[in-house]
């Protein structure tokens, strides 16, 4: 080993030396190395000397001990960096001696080069960061170490009035932090892997709620004749509204539309969003309806392709906008029951009227761009007391039939009249005779009834309403047969068209 200082020339060819002390040691491979240790001469002699003692425990094939581990933790990150980077120490003794601080500003870079944000890096550093200075960690061995008080601070944040999903944000930002800690191998295994998980359901602190479509009129024509808000002009605002309305893009989303995300020209109009800015990093493109096609097309007319296609002010507050053009509209934004209507609630509010209008629920999935069906119908569909009121209405009743109902005369005009009732229960028609129903009634062919032949006496004439059958002749066809269907059954077809006829029966 051997402390020096290096010499070089300065520009104006000078020889000069350098300011920190330099040590040249030969490595476990016995190459030589020189590392700038410190600009005390002494300083430098010890680290001289703690270096050597590296490169013998290494040969040696030990790490570091008690007292080289407390030195390790003292000297500067790139030092100690260079010292991983050639062999002489491993990651997890590097990771050992960085402070959490220098590991959160890496996770924050890598959060970035996958193609995130960077609010969104800063964000989930800052959240992580919170609990560690909370806890007062400032290394990851204190981190491993003390995982079960991490938990208990997310438990204390719930119980002091934080919301479960705020608490399960904290939670998700040190999970991901844990696995890339792994993932880097600078940690050997994930101290937040049994987190507990918080019950949004259970403590959902801003309940949104879908608008009706009256409310969405009412919208849209008092912004079109507002005032301008946020550098945003009254009819620019409404077609902003319906985009939103007819797509679910969301606020961050709409901001970001440029003119040549727009396909108006072709026989579907259509809006791309782009993987960077979408919120699962995907590149998805959505149709648009024809008219409101026709309004972007003139809205956007003047626009060169790269310009943006709304023109939202720097300080843009989607939520604060809304509220106030849903108070020129006279709509309440939040109801009796605390659910407010914000600007994602208009997406809430097209997910919703998908469901409504009978939309499949894959489709309502791939058109919302979810992950997942449960959440395009647990947490974005919206159910009105009307639509459960509707739903059971269209279940069959349950209770028993009338007595007359047997006889094949319920729900018929005239009921009173027993003829039809008395040939059916006597088996009327099975000796030649016919029960004849005579009105305005069409044809109601049974898919296990054999045709009428041309020749056949049961046909219908012209000019002559149809002759319905008795229940042999219905499920024999005129061959005899096992009697399983009635003309009750024929009759109960008809009975939901609510078809105006009338009846006669003779035997």
């Amino acid at each position: 080993m051997r402390i020096f200082k290096a010499t070089y020339k300065d520009r104006n060819g000078r020889r000069r030396e350098s300011r920190d002390w330099y040590v040249e040691f030969k490595d476990q491979r016995g190459i030589i190395r020189r590392v700038p240790a410190s600009p005390d001469k002494a300083a430098a002699g010890e680290c001289g000397r703690c270096i050597g003692r590296l490169v013998a425990l290494k040969v040696q094939n030990n790490g570091p001990d008690a007292e080289l581990a407390r030195w390790l933790e003292t000297i500067p990150a790139r030092l100690r960096d260079y010292l991983a980077r050639i062999g002489l120490l491993d990651a997890l003794r590097v990771t050992a001696a960085k402070s959490l601080a220098q590991h959160l500003a890496d996770f924050s870079q890598a959060i970035e080069d996958r193609g995130s944000t960077a609010t969104h890096a800063a964000k989930t550093v800052q959240r992580a960061a919170r609990c560690f200075d909370a806890l007062g960690f400032k290394h990851w061995q204190e981190v491993e170490a003390g995982a079960n008080r991490v938990a208990a601070w997310l438990r204390e944040q719930q119980q002091a009035g934080a919301a479960a999903q705020t608490v399960n944000y904290y939670r998700q930002a040190m999970a991901q932090f844990g696995r890339w800690m792994v993932r880097e191998r600078r940690a050997a295994e994930h101290p937040f892997a049994n987190l507990p998980r918080f019950n949004v359901i259970a403590d959902r602190r801003r309940e949104r709620r879908a608008l009706e479509v009256d409310e969405i009129r009412a919208l849209l024509a008092a912004t079109e004749t507002g005032p301008e808000r946020f550098s945003m002009p009254g009819p620019e605002r409404a077609l902003l509204y319906r985009l939103a309305l007819e797509t679910g893009l969301r606020a961050n989303e709409l901001r970001t539309l440029r003119r040549l995300n727009f396909q108006l020209d072709t026989d579907q109009a259509a809006v791309t969003v782009e993987a960077r800015n979408a919120k699962n990093r995907r590149s998805d493109t959505l149709p648009l309806r024809p008219d409101t096609a026709a309004q972007l097309r003139e809205h956007l007319r003047l626009k060169m392709p790269d310009a943006p296609a709304f023109g939202m002010a720097k300080n843009w507050r989607s939520a604060e906008m809304l509220a106030q053009d849903l108070k020129g509209a006279g709509v309440e934004a939040v109801d009796p029951e605390g659910r407010v209507v914000d600007f994602h609630a208009l997406r809430h509010t097209f997910v919703t009227m998908l469901a409504r209008s009978g939309v499949h629920p894959n489709t309502a999935k791939s058109l919302a761009r979810h992950s997942t069906i449960t959440l395009t119908m647990d947490r974005y569909s919206h159910v009105r007391r009307d639509d459960e009121v509707e739903a059971l209405r269209r279940l069959p009743a349950f209770e028993a039939a009338p007595a007359q109902a047997a006889t094949g005369t319920a729900g018929i005009p005239g009921q009173g009249d027993s003829r039809l009732a008395f040939c059916l229960a006597s088996g009327g028609g099975a000796n030649g005779q016919t029960v004849e129903l005579s009105g305005d009634v069409k044809a109601v062919h049974n898919s296990r009834e054999a045709p009428a032949s041309a020749g056949s006496k049961t046909a219908p004439q012209a000019g002559k309403a149809p002759t319905a059958r008795t229940s042999k002749d219905v499920e024999s066809g005129g061959r005899g047969g096992s009697r399983t269907h009635t003309l009750e059954s024929q009759v109960g077809i008809l009975s939901p068209l609510r078809l105006p006829f009338r009846h006669s029966a003779t035997c």
